[in-house]
């Protein structure tokens, strides 16, 4: 018998008509894995993998196909912003919508830290409390993320705005931390939304205020922070405002203390609590905070980091924040 010729290597026909990716995981135990790469740690999930399904993957096996799809997911996503028609528009747009802007550093290899900017999208809901108190908070909630710059931002988060109807919405509140680069992402996209500072944003710069003033040698009545809130909260920024400026103007001149006056005096049109609460609207969604992955870092966190590096990093998706 003659010795079969020598054949290179190849793929069995089936591979493309199954629609099979590179490795050993069928397409399905693939999308299983990713989704659990994008809640938990990249070994961890490999761990998942083997519990619930009897695949055995290693960590680098994880990561490689996360981020895969990942860039998959992406490149669809950033292909259907710059289409003039999106092919998917809601046909249904809630009345009322809540959207909700952030930006949280991650880190990334080599002990860089990046930020991801989030839209979070919501409906405007109102329930009974157990005191048989009305609460409006936001349900139905969706969320996009990417790390990018904030122009590029607003354009490839349309899908997710147009999708969710947010255009045809009869009327929307932005519920934010008053940055520069969110005001821009409502002019694009909702110029008429009614805009507010998230109130415990604005409760946490009254805390470092008060906490500033014993500081620079004022004497501040017991349970001054206390009483403050509930001022802001009910009556608005205008006895706040001017308490603030009764203050001697030394101390109004202390590099802390004109931080937190000038950061309060700059965004008085966000903080007209009393009105927004009369015109049904929640003025403290926490919408962002419930999809801050493990990865990312907390409000006050946040703020200390800076990113050390002008070096450019890939975009991230939902899949690959942990980085």
């Amino acid at each position: 018998m003659e010795p079969a010729h020598t054949v290179g290597q190849g793929f069995f026909p089936l591979d493309q008509e199954l629609a099979l990716q590179p490795g050993s995981l069928t397409p399905r135990q693939q999308e299983h894995l990713a989704h659990l790469a994008t809640w938990m740690p990249f070994a961890r999930a490999a761990q998942m993998l083997d519990r619930l399904l009897g695949v055995q993957v290693s960590e680098p096996t994880v990561r490689r196909g996360t981020l895969r799809a990942a860039a998959l997911y992406e490149a669809r996503h950033t292909a259907q912003s710059q289409q003039t028609s999106p092919a998917e528009l809601t046909t249904v747009s809630a009345e009322h919508q809540v959207i909700s802007l952030d930006g949280a550093y991650v880190p990334l290899v080599g002990g860089v830290w990046a930020q991801v900017r989030t839209l979070a999208i919501g409906e405007v809901a109102e329930e009974r409390t157990i005191q048989e108190q009305c609460e409006v908070h936001a349900c139905q909630l969706s969320y996009f993320s990417r790390m990018t710059d904030a122009e590029t931002f607003g354009d490839v988060a349309q899908v997710e705005m147009q999708r969710r109807g947010v255009s045809q919405a009869k009327a929307v509140c932005a519920v934010t931390d008053g940055a520069d680069w969110m005001q821009g992402f409502l002019d694009l996209h909702r110029p008429d939304a009614v805009r507010m500072l998230d109130f415990p944003h604005a409760a946490e710069h009254v805390h470092l205020l008060i906490e500033a003033l014993p500081q620079a040698g004022v004497s501040l009545p017991v349970r001054a922070l206390e009483r403050r809130w509930p001022v802001l909260k009910h009556r608005g920024p205008g006895l706040l405002l001017r308490w603030c400026a009764r203050l001697p103007p030394a101390v109004q001149a202390l590099e802390a203390v004109q931080h937190q006056l000038s950061y309060f005096r700059k965004r008085v049109s966000l903080l007209q609590y009393p009105q927004y609460q009369h015109e049904g609207w929640p003025i403290g969604s926490g919408m962002e905070d419930q999809r801050q992955h493990a990865g990312g870092t907390s409000p006050s966190q946040r703020r200390r980091h800076a990113l050390g590096t002008n070096a450019r990093s890939p975009p991230v998706s939902p899949a690959d924040r942990r980085l």
